[in-house]
């Protein structure tokens, strides 16, 4: 499979989920929250919009090694998502992916762009499992295999690295 189909595929996914859990560790701790993803493509970065002085931004310059889980398990997707995050707050990609859906995040003050970075992701691996057998059938995979002491048939799972 080539990088760019790899790219296609898991965009496919992401695309209808947009929302993840962005985790991002710092010498204490692991701290997860949900994050929106602003751009309308994915060729091995995901971009995210946060205030500049959220508790993430410190988790990152404290150590840039981060994921992100997006789930869908009703249609039995589940998508993660390692790599390195960098914060800009400006530049050419700044621009292109402010909008006043990502501004009204920001609308409590004076400059809302000033109070914004953009977290760039630079993905390293990403792992897929789908299960697209619907929920019945998961349900009965996992009662015959309850009754027979077999694994579950639950779908694929790969890794992909970029």
């Amino acid at each position: 499979m080539t990088l760019e189909e790899k790219h296609v595929e898991i965009w496919n996914y992401l695309k209808e989920i947009k929302v993840g859990m962005f985790t991002t560790s710092s010498d204490a701790y692991m701290s997860s929250r949900p994050m929106y993803l602003v751009q309308e493509a994915y060729e091995g970065v995901l971009w995210l919009f946060a205030d500049k002085e959220a508790r993430k931004i410190t988790d990152i310059r404290i150590n840039p090694h981060v994921n992100m889980n997006f789930m869908a398990p009703d249609d039995g997707h589940f998508v993660a998502l390692s790599g390195i995050a960098s914060v800009h707050d400006s530049g050419a990609q700044f621009d292109a992916l402010w909008s006043d859906d990502v501004k009204i995040w920001f609308n409590d003050g004076a400059d809302p762009k000033g109070r914004a970075v953009l977290i760039r992701i630079d993905v390293d691996s990403a792992e897929i499992w789908n299960s697209d057998q619907g929920m019945f059938r998961r349900v009965f995979e996992y009662a015959k295999a309850r009754v027979t002491g077999s694994r579950p048939n639950m779908g694929e799972n790969k890794v992909i690295s970029q």
